[in-house]
């Protein structure tokens, strides 16, 4: 029976399961667990409950559906919290699309709720929902419809869609702990001013006055590392330590002796990594809830900023830090004095707390996945340490070789070496934006008031210039691609008006402590490859053990 020939209930339980316009209906009574693949004519129904895929819990009936029943059995690995099911049901009775009549989105996967969501991206679940849903598909995230949405075309659409098609929507707890002072969380004009000021920061001039102090945290850092000798280290936690003190000394602007402070570093870290591992939860503030405790760790770490800002501000009226490149926070309050407005302590610490979430935790993801992948394959770092050598930088006794933007500038192997650990392993996932209005994507229909998530990691994996994508191969980047093609084809770092504010500096934060690595250790890890995780960046979830020893310059 064709689909404009069903009637009634019957016309309800098709389109209640997704099929697509060739499909013929089927009752989910006698066919609990049917898949049907996308290029077969539409998207299928998965056997696997405990991801709420079965259409009468998180899916929606049309109108004159009969109320689809679930299969008759739980999977055997967990039950289906009662919670998930109760607001299944309450979030088909809002359906945005009950008269929708373009192609329906595949049925994705739902999350159930229980307290602190876990890790919601893993590369081996993407991939199957890929394979199976297409690029595009629906699915439930902290209590609202969401789109998952990968592929260079289709991102490209979401991220130059920004005020036109979606705009920036991070979850509640997300909103809640960060605050809408941070930039991440402004729009329009507010949004546009923000990041002109803290662009400044990172300016060519700014990231020139940073190098020297770049390389002297990253050199301390190594020195410790070398001297636990035999015994090892846990590589992720030090890493996270070092670019914390990094973003302290460059951001907030905080003398070295202070930023450096070994108890009060200790508790900021711990506070922040407290508030990271609850920043998505469900929007429920209650004792020791996700969102309880990371607002907790939140109001700590902004006690402590504010000792700063005050601080700073006092230094900056008495003329005293008015000299050399001026960091993020003294920009920001030169910027409320020159407008005459009265300064907004809690605004500023929002935008403290996100410049140093946003500039250690990502970097640390990405410099530990550094470390794994030149440990995993040393025959590139063999190829860093003879550009290096070229360049005159791998001779200890050279006292021509310290790092300039000049000389970093013309590292271009390990621009690739950094270029490919962030395609395989971007630090962030995706990011979350919401639809403004009704809009078709690549012949799917995304109502008003959806969420939509871009994929990063996904759209790397996808994407059509790169062969042998699961490989580690910097000397890909080597090899010229149409602007035009690999422009959404890579989106480490995002795109459109909401990209990275602080691109540049990652980059060169990055190539700095690659050059470091590279010409003062040799390394090993303990374990062999690691299990990454996000939560919500990428790490390694044994957190990397290792032993470093000295590099004594022979190649």
């Amino acid at each position: 029976m064709s689909r404009s020939g069903l009637q009634g209930s019957q016309a309800g339980q098709a389109r209640g399961l997704g099929m697509g316009p060739r499909s013929r209906p089927r009752s989910p009574a006698l066919h609990p667990g049917r898949r049907r693949c996308p290029e077969r004519g539409g998207p299928g129904i998965s056997e696997n409950y405990l991801q709420l895929d079965w259409p009468g819990f998180l899916q929606w009936p049309e109108v004159g559906s009969p109320c689809l029943q679930p299969p008759n059995r739980l999977p055997e690995t967990e039950t289906l919290p009662r919670a998930s099911e109760t607001l299944g049901r309450l979030w088909g009775n809002a359906d945005p699309r009950k008269h929708a009549l373009w192609r329906r989105l595949g049925l994705g996967a739902s999350l159930g709720l229980r307290g602190s969501l876990q890790p919601l991206q893993r590369r081996k679940f993407l991939q199957m929902k890929r394979r199976k849903y297409g690029f595009i598909y629906k699915t439930h995230l902290f209590g609202r419809p969401t789109v998952r949405v990968m592929g260079a075309d289709n991102v490209r659409r979401i991220l130059l869609g920004e005020h036109r098609l979606v705009s920036v929507h991070w979850p509640a707890s997300v909103r809640t702990i960060l605050g809408s002072g941070c930039l991440s969380n402004l729009h329009d004009s507010s949004h546009k001013q923000r990041k002109k000021v803290i662009m400044r920061a990172f300016s060519r001039e700014a990231l020139e006055c940073y190098v020297p102090v770049i390389t002297e945290e990253v050199g301390s850092s190594l020195e410790q590392w070398l001297s636990c000798g035999e015994r090892g280290l846990l590589v992720y936690p030090e890493v996270k330590r070092l670019m914390f003190r990094i973003a302290m000394r460059i951001l907030l602007g905080c003398e070295p002796q202070l930023a450096g402070d070994g108890d009060a570093e200790q508790q900021l870290v711990e506070a922040f990594e407290e508030m990271t591992r609850n920043l998505f939860s469900l929007p429920i503030d209650v004792p020791f809830s996700g969102l309880y405790r990371g607002m907790k760790a939140r109001n700590l770490i902004h006690a402590r900023i504010e000792q700063n800002i005050r601080a700073k501000i006092c230094g900056l009226r008495a003329s005293e830090a008015g000299r050399g490149c001026k960091d993020a926070l003294q920009l920001l309050i030169e910027h409320s004095w020159e407008r005459g407005e009265r300064l907004d302590m809690q605004a500023l610490k929002q935008s403290s707390t996100e410049l140093l979430f946003g500039g250690h935790e990502t970097t640390a993801s990405a410099a530990t996945s550094l470390i794994t992948y030149l440990g995993l394959y040393p025959h590139v770092l063999q190829k860093v340490r003879e550009e290096l050598k070229s360049k005159g930088l791998l001779c200890k006794s050279n006292q021509d070789n310290k790092l300039d933007m000049e000389i970093l500038e013309q590292l271009k192997y390990i621009g690739c070496v950094i270029k490919e650990t962030l395609r395989l392993n971007p630090p962030v996932p995706g990011g979350f934006r919401v639809a403004l209005k009704t809009f078709e994507l690549n012949g799917y229909q995304i109502p008003k008031g959806w969420n939509v998530i871009y994929s990063i990691c996904d759209t790397h994996d996808v994407a059509e210039i790169f062969t042998n994508k699961e490989e580690f191969n910097p000397d890909r980047f080597m090899l010229p691609h149409p602007e035009d093609a690999s422009r959404f084809s890579f989106i480490p770092f995002g795109g459109g008006l909401r990209s990275c504010v602080g691109k540049e500096f990652a980059k060169i934060l990055l190539k700095i402590f690659t050059v470091e690595l590279a010409r003062h250790c040799d390394w090993q890890l303990l374990n062999g490859p690691p299990t990454m995780k996000t939560s919500p960046t990428v790490y390694p979830v044994d957190n990397l053990p290792a032993r470093f020893t000295h590099f004594h310059g022979e190649i």
